[in-house]
């Protein structure tokens, strides 16, 4: 693993482990404190926003809840 917190994030996204996706998802919060608005915007999100249509609806709520605390 990298050293950068959201190629960390990424890899942890990866797995094939349901649970270990929604654990990653909800470090969200953390990682966006350390990226900064300017990588939020445009590593973060983008990102994100290529998840929504394959992933589980339990990675999606984990999602949604920490891009609550975002920003």
């Amino acid at each position: 693993m990298g050293d950068n917190p959201f190629e960390v994030l990424k890899e942890d996204l990866e797995n094939e482990e349901l649970y270990l996706k929604v654990n990653a998802m909800h470090r969200t919060r953390i990682v966006a404190q350390l990226m900064g608005l300017d990588k939020i915007k445009s590593t973060l999100l983008p990102h994100f926003e290529s998840l929504i249509k394959k992933e589980d609806d339990e990675v999606l709520f984990a999602m949604a809840e920490e891009l609550g605390h975002v920003a």
